[in-house]
């Protein structure tokens, strides 16, 4: 069907109003989980950033000024500055690039696909962290991942909040199989005396017990989580972990602990047996890598 001239011009716009109409649509219906990570400019991407781009399969990176999807819980700042974007862009596509041909099609599999939006600022208040670098929501047909645009913190975030999207998959792989993949086996890697505080509440965690935790002074025999906020639920002490392990160098004292690095082999064995069990991914990952360069033995 021919359309007319006019209608023609102004048919991308309609489709783009309908495309973000639809993503409102599947906003979040739940807080997610918070990162806590802490507080080069690319002509290919700032091209692209002018529209819809998907710099991996599985992922979709909202467009430079499209309206932002809500979280709740957060307000979530746009990011005003296009320069700034597009640098903060650049760094998403990078990290993404690291990890195995194939992997986000697989987590894909289990969240049907990952969104992300990159913003000026995340704000809360009351019982949730308040200034995370980066938030990630469970939406109804997707996973939204929320990131600040600062480049000193986007990619370790993106990791940190990558590791709870594995998760949610990990969970779902293992319904049928939960040998590799257990509360019980999970629990066993902590103190006994040790429960998660299960809440966000910055009030609780911060002013809990630094039994355990790797903040000074601290031996690293007696280390089983990197801080008190990697003791608010199994997948921030994950999460944490991982994100630690990446930014510091392999010899940091705390990546030493054989109780964390006994939760890393666990993690990642998991990894290896439930999303990859064709053993197509390149061998071995850049976490696996990590992981071996930073004590005596690998995964």
């Amino acid at each position: 069907m021919r359309l007319p001239a006019r209608t023609k011009s102004i048919f991308p716009a309609l489709c783009l109003i309908a495309a973000m109409l639809i993503l409102f649509a599947l906003a979040p219906r739940s807080g997610g989980s918070f990162s806590v990570a802490a507080k080069p400019q690319n002509t290919t991407f700032s091209a692209a950033a002018e529209g819809d781009i998907s710099p991996a399969a599985g992922v979709s990176l909202l467009p430079f000024a499209s309206a932002l999807l809500p979280i709740s819980a957060y307000r979530i700042e746009p990011e005003t500055d296009f320069a700034a974007y597009c640098k903060a862009g650049a760094e998403v596509m990078r990290t993404l690039a690291l990890y195995p041909d194939g992997f986000f099609e697989t987590l894909s599999g289990y969240v049907g696909g990952i969104v992300i939006e990159l913003c000026g600022g995340i704000r809360s208040g009351g019982s949730m962290p308040d200034r995370p670098a980066a938030v990630t929501a469970d939406c109804l047909s997707f996973r939204l991942i929320a990131l600040e645009t600062d480049p000193q913190t986007i990619s370790p975030a993106l990791m940190h909040e990558l590791c709870h999207v594995i998760d949610c998959c990990l969970d779902s792989a293992s319904i049928g199989d939960p040998s590799r993949w257990n509360d019980e086996a999970w629990g066993a890697l902590n103190p006994k005396d040790f429960r998660y505080y299960s809440t966000y509440d910055p009030a609780v965690y911060e002013s809990g017990e630094t039994k355990y935790a790797a903040e000074a002074p601290f031996d690293p025999e007696d280390v089983y989580f990197i801080n008190r906020y990697a003791m608010t639920y199994p997948t921030e002490d994950r999460a944490v972990a991982f994100e630690t392990m990446m930014r510091l160098s392999p010899g940091a004292e705390c990546m030493k602990s054989p109780h964390i690095r006994a939760k890393l082999a666990y993690y990642f064995a998991a990894i290896r047996y439930y999303l990859d069990p064709g053993g197509t991914w390149n061998t071995p990952s850049f976490w696996e890598k990590a992981f071996s360069g930073s004590g005596q033995s690998g995964v």
